[in-house]
């Protein structure tokens, strides 16, 4: 079982050349992999989940600004060393859509139908799985232009 995930086929595909240099730096040469996966299906299984967790824990390693958008809420969140950094943003107007982007845009002129907090949150797992974890349950990568300007409002 994977820490995180197995990578899908079409992952592994455009990841190759990567994952053949696994293999061999592992001992397994390529007529050895095609008999292994013939042969022992669940080994051959074990070898891909290692690597998916190889690669996912790198990628994870290297994320530094998130972002959850819901309908009258958005959550920013910088992995930091020991936790997250959170700046929320928030707003009780029904008739705003946070998860437009025009809405974002037009924060500034609209202050008044938002409210902001900022905060910070300890991990309680290892900082890669509270990254994959919020990844998995809808968050998404940013380059963390929007939690930098917010942070100057709170």
């Amino acid at each position: 079982m994977p820490r995180f995930r197995r990578l899908s086929s079409d992952e592994l595909q455009e990841l190759e050349k990567e994952f053949i240099h696994f293999l061999v730096s592992n001992g397994i040469a390529a007529e050895d992999w095609v008999k292994l996966k013939k042969e022992d299906i669940d080994n051959a299984e074990g070898i891909i989940d290692t690597f998916s967790d190889i690669v996912l824990e790198k990628v994870m390693s290297k994320i530094s600004f998130l972002e959850k958008r819901e309908k009258t809420d958005i959550l920013f969140f910088k992995a930091k060393e020991k936790g997250f950094e959170i700046i929320g943003l928030s707003t009780t107007n029904e008739a705003i859509d946070l998860r437009d982007e025009k809405v974002i845009a037009d924060l500034a002129q609209n202050a008044t139908d938002f409210s902001i907090f900022h905060t910070e949150q300890s991990y309680t797992k290892l900082k890669e799985d509270e990254i994959f974890n919020l990844v998995e349950s809808g968050s998404f990568i940013t380059d963390g232009t929007l939690f930098t300007h917010l942070k100057t409002l709170v």
